[in-house]
């Protein structure tokens, strides 16, 4: 059962980079008058090759002021638009400047778990992944943020890593401050969370225990979602 169920519900880099229709480059306003607003919203419309083209030169520290924005958004824009088309040694460069430049620490766990979802998806580098989801984790709890899909997702991708490497009990206390605690939590991440913690008992040889869970997280499966 390992590896097939950790991944986290929402990725900020997992987006498929497509192409962009005729009709939308034919309207588009010029890259040079774009405010920072539009060209966040191209990541929606997966217009990635027009946000790197928009983000230049290299250094982004002059452009701060021209947009109105801390320079670490712009690098992380920049790093995120890499990413989704798979160029993760620019993207990591990126978020790795964004985060030395943030003064922000709920945009730094942003970033952190942008360059992670970078290692892990682009440069398949769970080693140096793990560390990065686990200093998003850090960073959401010191600001009390602990039920939400970036701590929870960030926690679970790390274990899922843990558990990879058979380093069961290193899972299970990664996945300990949500042991019993679901007030609160999203159903589908108390599903995730009961998932992952499956799979590390299983691996220490508990199967009692991991189905236990896994029979939990099947029961919510098949209830309405009560989450407020």
């Amino acid at each position: 059962m390992k590896g097939t169920f950790l991944h986290p519900l929402l990725s900020l880099v997992f987006l498929v980079a497509g192409g962009v229709s005729l009709q939308a480059e034919e309207t588009a306003p010029p890259l040079e008058s774009l405010t920072f607003e539009q060209l966040d919203n191209f990541r929606n419309e997966r217009k990635f090759t027009e946000i790197i083209a928009a983000l230049q030169p290299e250094d982004l520290t002059s452009k701060a002021g021209e947009f109105g924005k801390d320079v670490d958004q712009l690098y992380a824009l920049r790093a995120f638009a890499y990413a989704a088309l798979k160029e993760g040694g620019a993207a990591e460069a990126d978020y790795k400047r964004a985060i030395a430049e943030s003064l922000d620490d709920g945009r730094s766990s942003l970033h952190w778990f942008g360059l992670a979802e970078n290692y892990r998806i682009n440069l398949n580098d769970p080693k140096g992944a793990l560390p990065a989801y686990q200093k998003t984790v850090e960073l959401c709890f010191a600001r009390k943020y602990t039920n939400g899909w970036l701590p929870i997702g960030a926690t679970i991708s790390a274990a899922a890593i843990l558990c990879s490497e058979s380093r069961y009990d290193e899972a299970l206390t990664q996945l300990q401050p949500y042991e019993g605690v679901m007030e609160g939590v999203a159903q589908v991440l108390q599903i995730k969370l009961l998932k992952a913690s499956a799979e590390a008992y299983m691996g220490k040889g508990q199967e009692g225990e991991a189905n236990a869970r896994l029979q939990k997280a099947q029961d919510l499966e098949e209830k309405p979602d009560s989450t407020p």
